[in-house]
């Protein structure tokens, strides 16, 4: 932009002299420019690796911060944030292939974060795990917040904005269909359209009406085709192996919903909202035509007619939505996980809790990753002793 004084998604040095837009290439600018001291400091070797390690630790602690406005405990909190950074076996993939925008998942929490406090305020918890009241006087620095989370999507990877914005239509229609007045969901869309609107303001004039007008001189930009070998098979989502967060997670977030919806009121809604996102997103990661054990069933889903719109024609990688549901898993664990804590409290005392409730939430965590290894490849017996060493292995 300085020196060479053209846009920064131009280039030449690719297919030289004619160039190539970088419209649709994973720029990834804002990392670019956020580790460029690093770079010219202590190399871009180590800087690299730094900030492989710093994206995990910053994910872990933003989703942290989301989850504990929900649930008010840290530890149910810090459990549920786990599932969400580590129990997921695309940030192997990405370490792999060299992917650091698609490692940088911390802005999709961070969005909520300041989108559901735009909406309902900042909740105070009293120390019994019970909200005092929720502050709503900054809802306008939390909607402006949102906003620049959503500029920063825009300038890592763009699919993650589609994330953000397919969760927040999901949630606007539930809104929609609950018992509210019709003045506090005219207040609270009008929050929402206020977010969406800014950010469309910013972004659609420099950076989507160049992207549409390419995406319809050039037809090879479209790779929807690709989707298919790019989906989550059926078996591997309930098997076995890394495909899943394992059973325990996904048993303290059946119990998470339980929980929530005999809670009623705002838990049993946000529980219910992420139950929906959750299976939604899973649904959408199977991609176009569900596939068991590597071949085709022949059941077309519901990414099939999805894959043919304009902006979703440039997506080949359903797989990917697994991120969101795994959001979501994240959220309904970390309910189970404030029951169980809060029985254990009862059960011993809140005073002598403490140390058990860390050991607990270490002990999840742990077991958790442990069920991202494949359980046949850890213990490869046969017979009936063997499977259920596995699925002790999986849980």
């Amino acid at each position: 932009m300085f020196d060479l004084h053209r846009s920064p998604y131009f280039t030449d040095y690719l297919y030289y002299p004619t160039g190539v837009s970088l419209r649709f290439h994973t720029l990834n600018p804002l990392n670019g420019l956020l580790t460029l001291p690093f770079n010219q400091t202590i190399g871009y070797i180590p800087t690299f690796n730094l900030f492989q390690a710093a994206t995990l630790v910053i994910t872990l602690f933003c989703m942290f911060l989301f989850l504990r406005d929900f649930v008010g405990n840290v530890w149910a909190a810090f459990a549920g944030a786990a599932v969400y950074t580590y129990a997921n076996e695309l940030i192997v993939i990405y370490f792999t292939l060299g992917q650091p925008e698609k490692l940088s998942r911390q802005w999709l929490p961070l969005y909520f974060l300041f989108l559901f406090r735009a909406l309902h305020g900042h909740p105070v918890w009293s120390n019994d795990g019970q909200i005092i009241r929720r502050d709503t006087r900054r809802w306008p620095m939390n909607a402006a917040l949102a906003i620049l989370v959503l500029l920063a999507m825009s300038f890592v990877d763009w699919q993650y904005v589609m994330f953000a914005v397919f969760t927040t239509l999901l949630y606007a229609i539930l809104l929609l269909l609950t018992g509210r007045t019709i003045r506090d969901k005219a207040r609270l869309f009008g929050k929402m359209a206020a977010i969406g609107g800014i950010y469309a303001a910013i972004v659609v004039v420099p950076l989507l009406i160049p992207m549409v007008l390419e995406l319809q001189a050039n037809p090879w930009l479209n790779v929807s085709g690709q989707a298919a070998d790019r989906s989550i098979p059926l078996d591997r989502l309930l098997g076995f192996g890394t495909g899943n967060p394992g059973y325990l997670a996904f048993a303290l977030a059946a119990l998470g919903l339980l929980v929530a919806w005999r809670a009623k009121g705002a838990t049993r809604e946000i529980a219910l909202f992420w139950t929906i996102a959750s299976l939604f997103f899973y649904v959408m990661a199977l991609g176009p035509d569900l596939i068991w054990n590597v071949h085709p069933t022949g059941i077309t889903l519901p990414y099939a007619p999805l894959q043919t719109l304009p902006v979703l024609s440039v997506s080949r990688d359903p797989g990917r939505y697994s991120t969101v549901a795994l959001l979501g898993i994240a959220v309904l664990s970390a309910f189970g996980i404030r029951a169980v804590l809060a029985h254990l409290d009862r059960w011993i005392g809140s005073g002598r809790s403490a140390l058990l409730s860390a050991a607990l939430v270490a002990a999840f965590v742990a077991m958790t990753r442990s069920s991202k290894k494949k359980a046949h490849e850890v213990f490869p017996g046969r017979g009936i002793v063997a499977f259920m060493i596995r699925c002790v292995i999986v849980i």
